[in-house]
């Protein structure tokens, strides 16, 4: 049962209003200054009445002054009579109380006095209020998981609500969420925080004129948390006068709360630097509790996972399929420094899944403030080198359908010279584009006056996407072989090294030989007409396709052609059109996700080059066809402009006077397209 404390001066009131209040066993009456009451069981109501009284309310004044802190999850119920009510809420403003008339009505008071208890500390949250609250309880869970401090839960100890409290940490290793979380759970969650933002010209008018603005509030007269943040950049003049108001009191009516608690955030003490000393009083008032947040440097073993559960409740928030981080780019997470610590982690993680739907999430895919995040060992600074693409792992055996290789060349009408026309970038497949609407998309009359073929790539290009083919995967190793020598025990570690250095040395070898091949076309120059000769490319991009069988059926995916075999000769040197067409199909392959889906069609055009002939070739990389219309896909947001392979690919076809054509801002998958001479 609830404990009801009656409070009256005149014994014969204190009766009355026990009789209206239907006052049962567990009711404890006296007057203001009883000294039974020191000893008595915590009340879960006070009825204070003040009828029949001057209007000096001094004693009752006193009362509340006493009991106010160990009465503070009471309910208060105040009973004036009608032309003394305004000076009742005027002078008890620092408890939450209810002003009922006297006499109260008799029903209408036993209802106050049962409801009561439900309507203070153990109502229920407002709707509005649940999703913030579970969100800060996820976040606080997320980034403190791995500290078993003991100040911290003494911290969100109810009973040391107003107990001041000093934090200590990097930037960026949550001090704020540690404040905020604190308020919320550790017993002043109805009253209002008010965070005060100092630096070394915040003034104590300054802090003055926030907390007037602030904690004024009805919130505030309940409880009120003042977060010093940044508190070791006050002049020490204010810090002087802040630690006067701890210890006695803030100006009179700047805070109208019994419940004060002060918090303290300031830089790591333990860090040569990372904090600026406190003025000794304000010191020892702040740091009744004491708390120190490690930064990320020392909790090495958080970093991964950290990033495992982030991506995994970012997706979960927007009810997508959980995606992770491959070995590559745990390895980078794992090597870098972190000098923004959890936040700056965080950012990384959250940038990266909203940049790229790849799943899982290359160390190409890492982004950071809008570049590439790709630091090199040492570097505390993301690169800003774009990144090369990474090759996907394949899925288990079993995992989905076998791989087809679909020919649908029936579909066309051989010899309709209106397919395959000269297309626009805004004639590109939109991004729900399908295989047929690709086509479709392709159909289209001519334009007079189509463009002339652009020129091909620079030697700088090609430079930097060789730099980029070769830097990525030694980064990877580069990293792996320094966690070696301190997790060569582990042997599930030793497995995945052999396995990422196996797979980066194969890449490194694969994009080395293929740049030593085009580098061998220096004999003879890259298109040179006497070298050109009718070849016959859809022929050849069908062996190609087909060499690759293996691969796709390991893959899962499914390969789609609409080739035309009744015109399919290109003018081309043939060595030279094998290497273009083998870096296209390779790359093409790297862009899709197990079980995704290709779509190759050629197709001649009489007047596809600015009025020549040419030979169009469209390669369109999907997404999976087994996760929904809504999945994303890892051909999102990819940066292709540094891709090896196509820049070989390009680099030929322009040589040989045709145009290349690429359009990755498709969110389904990207669009290449060839032209190629046709006799």
């Amino acid at each position: 049962m609830s404990v009801l404390w009656i409070i009256h001066r005149d014994p014969r009131m204190r009766a009355t209003i026990a009789r209206l209040a239907a006052a049962g066993e567990d009711t404890v009456l006296g007057a203001p200054g009883d000294a039974l009451f020191e000893a008595a069981p915590a009340a879960d109501v006070v009825l204070i009445g003040l009828a029949e009284l001057s209007g000096d309310f001094e004693v009752e004044l006193q009362f509340v002054h006493r009991h106010a802190r160990r009465l503070r999850e009471a309910a208060w119920i105040l009973l004036p009579e009608a032309e003394h009510s305004r000076d009742v809420r005027r002078l008890f403003d620092a408890i939450d109380a209810e002003v009922l008339g006297y006499p109260p009505d008799g029903s209408t008071l036993r209802w106050r006095l049962q409801s009561a208890p439900s309507r203070r500390g153990s109502q229920p949250l407002p709707l509005s209020q649940r999703p913030a609250r579970d969100a800060l309880t996820a976040r606080f869970a997320l980034w403190f998981a791995d500290l078993e401090n003991p100040e911290i839960m003494r911290a969100i100890d109810p009973s040391l609500g107003d107990v001041p409290m000093l934090i200590g940490g990097e930037p960026g290793t949550g001090r704020g969420l540690m404040v905020r979380y604190i308020h919320s759970f550790g017993g002043t969650s109805a009253g209002a925080l008010v965070r005060v933002a100092c630096t070394e010209e915040t003034r104590i008018d300054d802090v003055i004129a926030t907390l007037a603005s602030r904690a004024t509030t009805e919130r505030a007269r309940a409880a009120c948390t003042i977060w010093l943040e940044d508190v070791d950049r006050l002049p020490a003049t204010v810090q002087r006068e802040l630690h006067g108001w701890m210890e006695f009191a803030p100006p009179e009516g700047l805070v109208p709360s019994y419940r004060v608690r002060w918090i303290g955030t300031r830089g790591d003490p333990a860090r040569t630097g990372g904090s600026k000393p406190l003025a000794a009083g304000l010191e020892e008032a702040l740091s009744t509790l004491s708390v120190r947040i490690p930064p990320l440097s020392e909790r090495p073993l958080l970093t991964v996972p950290f990033a495992e559960d982030t991506a995994l409740a970012w997706c979960a928030a927007r009810a997508q399929r959980p995606r992770r981080f491959d070995d590559g780019a745990s390895a980078i997470l794992q090597a870098h420094n972190w000098p923004g610590n959890l936040r700056e982690l965080e950012a990384v993680v959250v940038q990266s899944l909203s940049a790229s739907a790849a799943n899982p999430l290359g160390a190409s895919d890492l982004w950071y403030g809008g570049t590439p995040f790709a630091p090199i060992i040492g570097v505390d600074s993301p690169t800003a080198a774009p990144p090369p693409l990474t090759t996907v792992s394949p899925p288990a055996p079993g995992d989905g359908p076998e791989a087809e290789i679909i020919d649908v060349i029936d579909i066309l009408e051989p010899g309709d010279d209106a397919l395959f026309a000269t297309a626009s970038a805004a004639d590109l497949p939109s991004a729900e584009s399908s295989p047929e609407a690709a086509r479709d998309a392709l159909e289209s009359q001519p334009t007079a006056g189509a463009p002339t073929a652009p020129e091909g790539p620079s030697v700088r290009r090609l430079a930097d996407a060789v730099a980029h083919e070769i830097r990525n995967p030694l980064s990877s190793i580069q990293t792996f072989a320094q966690l070696l020598p301190e997790r060569f025990d582990d042997p599930d570690f030793r497995d995945r090294f052999t396995d990422v250095v196996n797979q980066d040395v194969d890449r490194i070898s694969r994009g080395l030989e293929r740049v030593a091949r085009f580098a061998r076309f220096a004999d003879r120059a890259v298109g040179d007409a006497d070298a050109s000769e009718p070849v016959d490319a859809t022929g050849l991009l069908e062996r190609l396709i087909e060499a690759r069988r293996d691969q796709i059926r390991e893959r899962r995916l499914l390969v789609l052609t609409e080739l035309d075999h009744d015109r399919p000769l290109a003018l081309a040197d043939a060595d030279q059109l094998q290497l273009a067409f083998e870096s296209l199909i390779d790359q093409s392959l790297e862009l899709v996700e197990p079980r995704g889906d290709l779509y190759f069609a050629s197709r001649y055009h009489a007047a596809g080059l600015a009025g020549r002939p040419s030979i169009r070739i469209l390669v369109r990389c999907g997404s999976p066809t087994d996760e929904g219309d809504d999945a994303p896909s890892a051909t999102t947001a990819r940066p292709l402009t540094h891709s090896l392979s196509l820049l070989i690919t390009e680099s030929i076809v322009t040589a040989h006077g045709g145009a290349f054509t690429l359009d990755g801002s498709a969110a389904s998958g990207h669009i290449i397209v060839l032209d190629l001479p046709a006799p």
